[in-house]
């Protein structure tokens, strides 16, 4: 028996190949799907760790020369209706190189982060409406970042975060 994998423990987690179907984005080199139409009341915690193949390729979207590894944990919640909110961590490896002789430079990322996610069904039917003074009032699901799926990958916000704590 081998160790269980992330989408073994988390059955709506699915590999890379399961969601050749999904719409995924294509110019990120890492993803993991998610169901957040599934996801229960407790919510759902997930742990990131790419392999090797992967993290040469995320390293060629940095445009550095290694990530020698990263892991995230992400922790997902349903805070009603189609509003999801997305906290995670990271702890990276890499080496960049330096800007004025280019030597490799090792460094060790480290983060937190949260997201808000709103399935684009929800937005279309929430309008913001005027006040009494004629102001349009915005709700927190205005800053939410809007999904057309309820299908979301996991991991572009983490490669995101690990690209901002580049030096």
């Amino acid at each position: 028996k081998g160790a269980l994998g992330a989408a073994d423990r988390h059955p709506r987690l699915r590999t890379a190949a399961e969601t050749m179907s999904d719409k995924v984005n294509p110019h990120t080199p890492y993803f993991k799907s998610y169901d957040l139409g599934a996801l229960s009341e407790q919510g759902a915690e997930i742990v990131l760790t790419p392999g090797k193949d992967e993290c040469a390729a995320i390293a060629r979207w940095l445009d550095i020369p290694k990530v020698e590894s990263l892991s995230a944990r992400i922790r997902l919640s349903r805070r009603g209706g189609d509003l999801y909110d997305y906290d995670a961590s990271f702890e990276a490896d890499v080496v960049q190189a330096c800007v004025v002789t280019l030597e490799p430079v090792p460094a060790h990322l480290a983060g937190t982060f949260h997201r808000t996610f709103q399935v684009e069904a929800a937005t279309r039917r929430r309008k913001a409406a005027p006040t009494d003074d004629g102001e349009v009032a915005f709700t927190e699901a205005d800053e939410a970042e809007v999904l057309t799926d309820p299908v979301a990958d996991l991991a572009v916000p983490v490669l995101e975060e690990v690209s901002l704590a580049l030096d």
